[in-house]
């Protein structure tokens, strides 16, 4: 069997089965409405406590760093307005409260079903687990407890929640296959965060497999072999001692600079998302942070986050990454990331419309709030403004003289920071790649977010499966924007990093190696994996790989000769 492969590598072990019963959702007329509106709040207390209970196993048996997860959804279970709105469709269509709760989550979602963002997607995900544990609360069906199992197994299942995946037996459980499900789904996240791999799209997966049958499954190529031979058991316990050896290679690296073998230095620096995140980039050797995602902080919260909030998230981060560069994006909202109390209306065209910079230039008390809480954070480590979505001058200006207003701020009421923080800015439009000499004399460095540069260079929507072909980055064209881009840092003195997905791919990384790309920032599993391939490598020779990829005309035949050229 073939289904998606979303990571992990190989497992080898018997298959157990997880029934988690649909529930079906009927709508009919019901007299006692007070009634009804008590059963939804006692199945909404039910799940509280259920969610709490799986945090605090998870936060005892297996850490921190997954906890959070279940954060979003407890915050949603005690949204008073949200379960108000479902108590008022009951009243005024005199409905069960399981057909109210469905039809408020999918119009709360409505505007999130078909977006690309990975964070977003994890979201909805989150609230499709909230609606799921509350019904099968009101139906009286338990979900399936896989917290403790009796020895190694791989699971199959038509789909799991996030608070199951968090708290199964992750020592026995070696591996999920699910028919439902994508790779940015939140169950999915966590599994690979575990180390589990998983494939999801396995049509009838249930039907096709039986309790005790033996099955090696291949995460990356969502390859599924049941009931193997001699010789597949023999290729996969080779695999498990090369991949031993991989591991003990790769912790190697933890302490070592990244430069090539002739002498070329970069950093690998991470894309976090929040706090928690810290930990984990410096076990696996993180030397910084090169992306701060802190939307986040704005999608996690129920009001605006105030100063004062955003400083101590920001400052407690500073002093755990200690002199390590931290790197932190001013907010980048808009597009496919809504926020409700921000009220910013819904657009025909979001990734065309009011997002990022410009929603930020048009409100300048949310603005200058989170400058002056990442300024305030500045005194306690290596912190630098990254600002977004900039396409012309002016924003770039605006967004200047703001952060130049909240200094003068800060210094008349006698508080401390940075003065010198340096600014930095994202090169995602084609007219800010087109102007980056302009750009270069006014910021103190670049950073290429290849996801949104591919797509507006291209006018290709990643939500388009239809023109999905031209959203890849091993595109010439795409190759030669980041190139120009990187020359004009050398010849106006400043770095130029990549902080996109593309950063990590490994056939790429020669090519950003080539051109002098001055830091990576990957996502935290990669940096030691990235770091290796780096010191195993020499830029001299890749200079010849570089020119013969730019001489090609389309994105297959780049990735054909790459992959040809590098066996990884």
């Amino acid at each position: 069997m073939k289904g998606i492969g979303t990571g992990g590598g190989k497992a080898f072990a018997e298959i157990y089965i997880v029934n988690n019963d649909s529930v079906e959702i009927n709508k009919y007329i019901i007299n006692n409405i007070e009634a009804e509106c008590k059963r939804i709040d006692n199945a909404r207390e039910i799940a509280k406590e259920q969610i709490k209970a799986v945090m605090e196993s998870n936060a005892k048996c297996q850490g921190d760093d997954n906890v959070g997860i279940l954060d979003y959804q407890l915050l949603f279970l005690e949204d008073e307005s949200f379960f108000d709105d479902i108590k008022r469709y009951i009243r005024d269509q005199h409905i069960n409260c399981e057909y109210a709760l469905h039809e408020c989550v999918n119009n709360f979602i409505r505007d999130f079903e078909a977006i690309e963002n990975d964070y977003l997607k994890e979201r909805t995900s989150d609230i499709y687990d909230m609606e799921k544990r509350v019904q099968m609360v009101l139906a009286e069906k338990p979900l399936q407890d896989i917290s403790c199992m009796d020895g190694e197994c791989i699971i199959a299942t038509d789909e799991m929640l996030p608070s199951q995946v968090m708290s199964m037996d992750r020592n026995n459980i070696k591996g999920i296959l699910m028919e439902y499900g994508g790779k940015t789904s939140h169950s999915v996240i966590i599994a690979r965060s575990m180390g589990i791999p998983c494939i999801v799209g396995l049509k009838d997966i249930k039907k096709l497999v039986t309790n005790g049958e033996k099955v090696i499954i291949d995460g990356n190529t969502g390859e599924v072999n049941i009931n193997p031979n001699i010789n597949d058991i023999s290729d996969y316990q080779q695999y498990q001692d090369n991949k031993h050896l991989k591991n003990v290679e790769l912790k190697k690296f933890i302490d070592r600079d990244t430069r090539t073998q002739d002498g070329v230095t970069m950093k690998i620096l991470a894309n976090i998302s929040s706090e928690n995140d810290i930990k984990l980039m410096l076990e696996n050797g993180g030397e910084g942070i090169g992306l701060f995602r802190t939307e986040f902080i704005y999608i996690n919260s129920k009001t605006l986050p105030t100063e004062e909030a955003q400083y101590r998230i920001y400052s407690d981060i500073a002093q755990r990454n200690k002199d390590k560069l931290f790197i932190i994006r001013t907010l980048d909202i808009g597009g496919d990331k809504s926020i409700d109390y921000l009220n910013i209306k819904k657009e025909e065209n979001p990734f065309l419309g009011f997002r990022a910079i410009r929603y930020c230039l048009k409100n300048p008390h949310i603005f200058k709030s989170q400058i002056s809480a990442i300024l305030r954070a500045s005194t306690f480590g290596n912190i630098k403004f990254m600002i977004p979505m900039i396409a012309t001058l002016m924003e770039l200006r605006s967004a200047k003289e703001m952060i130049d207003e909240v200094k003068k701020d800060l210094e008349n009421k006698g508080i401390p920071f940075c003065k010198d923080t340096q600014i930095g800015m994202m090169i995602e439009t084609p007219s800010a790649a087109l102007m980056v000499d302009r750009f270069a004399k006014e910021v103190d460095f670049f950073s290429i977010g290849t996801n949104d540069l591919t797509q507006y260079l291209f006018a290709a929507d990643r939500m388009n499966e239809q023109v999905a072909y031209l959203n890849s980055s091993f595109h010439p064209q795409l190759l030669k924007v980041v190139k120009d881009v990187v020359d004009c840092g050398k010849r106006n003195g400043i770095e130029v990093d990549i902080c996109g997905h593309a950063g990590e791919n490994p056939y790429l990384i020669p090519i950003w190696v080539a051109m002098g790309v001055d830091n990576l920032s990957v996502s935290i599993p990669s940096i030691l994996a990235v770091r290796q391939q780096i010191c195993n490598i020499n830029k001299n020779d890749l200079i010849p790989v570089l020119e013969k990829v730019l001489s090609f005309d389309d994105a297959y035949e780049v990735e054909e000769y790459l992959k040809t050229k590098f066996q990884f």
